[in-house]
Order: C-alpha cells, then structure tokens, then sequence
C-alpha cells in the first residue's frame, strides 16, 4: 500500500470515532451549540469501555445501590459517557432521576421518624402515631375542717386509656407561650386521681388539728423524667411502670388543669 493510500485510511479511521461522538438524525444542526454551551469545536475524549457499561446496565446498579452509590455513579464524570455532546442529555436525565428519588426517601423517613406532635397540647407518643390528650379542667371542690380541700373532676374516666404502663408524653405551645413552658418544664408531675362512680377526685390541701398542708400525696406521684426538646415543647416519662388507674398530667400546684389520662 503506498503512502497516500495509507494516510487516507487513518484519516478515515479518524473521522469514523469522531462520527460516533455527534448526535445523529435531523435534529443535530444547530443544536449542538446548547448543549455543548459554545459553538466552538467539542472537545472529545475518547475512552475505552467494557460492553456492560451501556446506559441501561448502568441505571439498573445505580438503583439497586446505597445511596452513596447512586450519587457516585451518577454525578460522577467518568461513570457516565464523557463525550459532552451525549453526556448533557443522559446525565440531565439521571440527575433528575436520582434528585427524585432521593427526596421521595428523605420525606419518607422524616413522615415515619417524626419526633414533634402536629400541633400544641399533649399527646401520647404511640407506635403508629400521636394520640392526643384531651384538656381537663376542675369542676368543683370540697372543703373541710379536718379533710382539707378536695378537687372533683367531670366523669369517672379519661377518653385516652393506654395499655402502655410506661407512656412517652410531648407537651407542645405555642411562641407566644414560651415563658410559660419553661415553668412546666421544672414543675410538671404526673399525679394518681381518686376513681368515683360518677367522677374524679384529687386532694390538694391537707388539714388536721396542727394546720393545714398545700401539695399532692408524694404516693400519688410517681418520679418522672422530663427532657426539654427546645423552648416551646418537652417530654414526660415515668421512671418505673404506672398502675392502673386514672391520672392528672399538670403543672398546676392545685391541680386545676391538665391533661388526663388512663391506664388499663
């Protein structure tokens, strides 16, 4: 083969790999330019690849990684085709891909690992959710000279009753309430009510022959573990199992208000 011939081969060889490098079809002309970002000649780097790492092999182990891996393989210049005029369409495409999944998996976990209540109040911190507690306020009182002061509460039970001996409680305010959280924060108590037929009774104020005495009976009130999350909420935990019975979740030294609560 003579000279000529030889070189034209190469040159032919040359254009071939450039060749495979362009967009092919109608639409190549004068569309190069926007995804390349100039109209300047692209540059092409040529790289050796092994067979099974075409687009559709790739997308099936970028999913069926860890999520670090998904990004490796795909944000990554070299795990995708480095031609640029190829790589601005197929990875825009798997970028999107990647972006949507990932944003799926954090809205997911945080829906299902959510550690706030939904709104203000309290609420009892189920395995499948939150349940609410229902406020409760004193209805009336009792008073004697050697029995002391009495608070009564409407209906012998609370509407929340829990198999749970050892309940999780979130106290959640509001901002324009934040001084008053972090008083509950150092004085909230969980206290054992009186069970009547028809109602609930809590003593506040003992009395007897040498004066009276203000406060709950320290047997009524299991120790308690109180963690503040931030300014506006903090939990409650008892320290050993409850027993049966209906209960006074408050901050009120009298006993006025709060959130009650059963235990089945």
């Amino acid at each position: 083969m003579c000279t000529w011939e030889q070189k034209n081969c190469e040159m032919n060889k040359c254009l071939s790999l450039v060749h495979l490098t362009s967009r092919i079809g109608p639409q190549s002309s004068g569309s190069d330019e926007s995804l390349l970002g100039s109209s300047d000649a692209p540059k092409v780097t040529l790289i050796r690849r092994a067979p099974s790492r075409s687009p559709a092999p790739m997308l099936r182990k970028s999913f069926s990684a860890n999520v670090g891996g998904i990004i490796h393989d795909m944000f990554d210049g070299r795990s995708v085709m480095d031609f640029p005029a190829t790589r601005g369409s197929l990875l825009q495409g798997m970028k999107k891909i990647a972006v949507a999944f990932l944003v799926g998996l954090c809205v997911t976990t945080f829906a299902q690992d959510a550690v706030e209540p939904p709104d203000h109040g309290a609420y009892y911190k189920a395995k499948d959710g939150w349940q609410k507690l229902e406020l409760l306020t004193a209805t009336g009182n009792k008073v004697g000279a050697f029995s002391g002061v009495t608070i009564t509460y409407l209906k012998p039970n609370s509407p929340v009753q829990l198999s749970d001996r050892r309940p999780v409680f979130y106290v959640k305010t509001t901002p324009d309430k934040e001084q008053q959280m972090s008083v509950a924060a150092r004085t909230t108590v969980i206290v054992l009510l009186d069970n009547k037929d028809d109602h609930r009774e809590l003593k506040v104020i003992k009395s007897g022959l040498f004066g009276a005495k203000a406060g709950y009976d320290k047997k009524r009130m299991p120790d308690v573990t109180m963690h503040s999350i931030n300014n506006l909420m903090i939990t409650i935990t008892p320290n050993e199992d409850l027993a049966p019975g209906e209960y006074l979740l408050t901050w009120n030294s009298m006993g006025s208000v709060g959130y009650d609560f059963g235990i089945k």
